[in-house]
């Protein structure tokens, strides 16, 4: 098993597990009915594997593919309907996921070639995620009191 994730009305779970008893790797997303554990398996002909899920509402879950390289951002019904690319892969590596209780905001820590793992940051209607060194509240100056401490 991998991470699962409850909706937020507490009437379904989303999980990460294999395709079968035998896959180790926990990258196929199922949904669970609690109250008479049915489960199914969605998109189970993906190309690629669900990484990281977490429930924008409680018919709705976003999630991180990764695709060959290359990792993406994604939202999905819970009853497998509407897949939507929210962020196409080339960019950044998404390796985790966080929403806001609203499900309008989601943090992301991912790297790149030009950087290690950093946080990243997008509201609904992004274009795409920003690193958080974008955002002036965020940053540590050279003349803070945490930027001497720390040796910046």
């Amino acid at each position: 098993f991998g991470a699962m994730e409850w909706s937020p009305d507490g009437k379904s779970l989303a999980l990460l597990d294999g395709a079968d008893r035998h896959d180790a790797d926990s990258a196929r997303l199922y949904i669970i009915d609690p109250q008479t554990s049915a489960m199914q398996r969605l998109l189970p002909d993906a190309d690629w594997d669900f990484a990281h899920i977490a429930w924008m509402n409680p018919n709705r879950i976003a999630y991180i593919a990764d695709e060959s390289v290359w990792t993406s951002f994604n939202r999905i019904e819970r009853d497998g309907s509407g897949r939507q690319t929210i962020v196409a892969k080339g960019g950044p590596i998404l390796t985790a996921l966080s929403l806001s209780a609203d499900g309008q905001s989601a943090a992301f820590i991912a790297q790149s070639p030009a950087h290690p793992a950093e946080v990243y940051f997008m509201r609904h209607g992004d274009a795409a995620p920003r690193r958080a060194e974008n955002f002036p509240y965020l940053s540590v100056s050279d003349s803070s009191s945490a930027a001497k401490r720390f040796g910046f």
